[in-house]
């Protein structure tokens, strides 16, 4: 019995072969984690926005805002939004957020779901 000898393999089929497992290798492997930026600062004229107050979780001023604003906060459309400004105008400023009930179109359902998104301030 003779043993048979391995055939050889050429140096190029090995150099090309390391070298296409190098490169799969670095594509395949997860990128090193990027640093996180220390800290984010809005411009001025973006962070006093109504929905960028929203969406950083402050409560809008409903003395303060206008309709457009209004009408971001959960169940309050456009028209509902004009009926509030409406009533601030004609009866002043609201002293608490529960004396939204007075304006039409708003009841307790509604009260409780813009209650979290809202403020009452002078």
């Amino acid at each position: 019995m003779s043993c048979a000898r391995p055939a050889s393999v050429s140096p190029l089929l090995a150099a090309t072969t390391l070298l296409a497992v190098a490169v799969a290798g670095t594509l395949w492997w997860p990128p090193a984690a990027t640093p996180l930026p220390q800290a984010y600062t809005l411009p001025t004229h973006a962070a006093t926005r109504p929905e960028t107050q929203i969406l950083l979780g402050q409560r809008l001023d409903i003395n303060h805002v206008d309709a457009a604003a209004l009408a971001l906060l959960p169940g309050i459309g456009p028209a509902l939004a004009e009926r509030i400004v409406q009533h601030r105008a004609q009866h002043g400023a609201f002293a608490t957020s529960d004396a939204l009930l007075a304006v039409s179109g708003i009841g307790p359902r509604v009260l409780e779901k813009i209650r979290p998104f809202v403020t009452v301030s002078d």
